[in-house]
């Protein structure tokens, strides 16, 4: 079967409030919400649509991608919680259609075959942060959506051809997609991932306690740990497996009912942030452990995830990372970058590394 892009306005604009129909009335509840994400122009107040039924969320809206206005089409699988949540930090894929010509450059496209019927469809690509060439979204994907190929300017181009739009199953295989991306997104924070293409999974500087106070012994103990809170993270968990902010926040507040000097609203949000990262620490993540008294520090791989280990009088930091120390050249941390690490645990990118 031969495809072509649809590049009529009218068709295009058709097309997509076909879609935007077919996935609003699947929904179970809606609300406006503030899309806040990368890039710029995409941190919008959107209504967002909750299809309960089929797992996802959608969202439509209107922006400028390189010079060509599109539609662009959010889409995710983390319950957006319309009425409690105020915010949508992140989305697990944008399907963004030119809204009145061929446009090959955008993500997503509208197609048409032989007999008239249109299809909704993507590139395969999307921003996934630590994903590597060969192992893209577009080379791991096993379907069920086909890839096609089209002719556009004079030029090939391979596109996913999602469904049909007036399909019985549209709305079940956008959802299906939609959560192949989040698969993906997933599997690209896993040691199997990590071993597929020969990185690290995740870079990270600790610091050994106040003053480098816990120097000797973490070193010696082949950890790296924090402080904040003696609660065990692994007791205040999402279905997910993720950290919760709600479960955590409510198991501190109980403990801290009595004294005079509780966490402001930024102070909390500082200490979670310390937490959720030594939680998210993940096997074979390469860890840099520094004494801040005297700037040096160790290099070592993460061989077991998080791990509660109180003992206030021997140890005083709690959340704890297994590492092997197997990097024991001492380094000396730049002046400049000392300044830049007042906490306890920093993520790095790989240049930092």
């Amino acid at each position: 079967m031969e495809f072509t892009v649809l590049d009529n306005k009218r068709e295009i604009t058709e097309a997509h409030d076909r879609v935007v129909a077919r996935l609003t009335d699947a929904s179970t509840e809606d609300g406006i919400i503030d899309i806040n994400i990368s890039p710029a122009s995409y941190r919008k107040k959107c209504k967002v649509f909750w299809l309960g039924n089929h797992g996802i969320y959608f969202s439509t809206n209107f922006t400028e991608e390189r010079k060509v206005k599109c539609f662009v089409d959010f889409f995710g699988t983390d319950n957006p919680q319309i009425g409690k949540r105020k915010q949508i930090n992140k989305t697990d894929i944008q399907i963004n259609a030119p809204t009145s010509q061929v446009h090959m450059a955008t993500y997503g496209q509208f197609l048409k075959d032989q007999n008239g019927s249109v299809y909704y469809a993507h590139r395969g690509r999307g921003n996934v942060k630590g994903s590597k060439t060969p192992h893209k979204f577009a080379d791991w994907y096993p379907g069920p959506a086909e890839w096609v190929d089209v002719t556009s300017g004079g030029k090939k181009h391979k596109l996913l051809k999602i469904s049909a739009i007036e399909s019985p199953t549209f709305v079940d295989d956008v959802a299906g997609y939609v959560k192949s991306w989040r698969e993906f997104r997933d599997f690209v924070k896993t040691p199997e991932y990590a071993d597929l293409v020969g990185e690290p999974v995740g870079y990270w500087m600790v610091r050994a306690g106040k003053g480098g106070e816990d120097w000797p012994n973490q070193p010696a103990r082949g950890i790296a740990a924090i402080h904040y809170h003696s609660i065990d993270l692994a007791e205040c968990t999402n279905k997910d497996g993720t950290l919760s902010e709600e479960k955590l926040k409510k198991k501190v507040t109980g403990k801290m009912q009595w004294r005079k000097h509780k966490p402001t609203k930024k102070e909390w949000e500082s200490d979670f942030k310390q937490l959720e990262r030594i939680f998210s620490v993940k096997k074979g993540a390469r860890v840099c452990l520094m004494n801040p008294d005297t700037r040096k520090f160790l290099v070592g791989t993460c061989k077991r995830t998080y791990k509660y280990e109180p003992d206030d009088k021997k140890y005083p930091n709690p959340h704890t990372v297994k590492v092997a120390w197997d990097d024991k050249v001492e380094r000396t941390l730049p002046e400049y970058f000392k300044s830049r690490f007042s906490r306890s645990i920093k993520g790095l990118e790989k240049e930092e590394y």
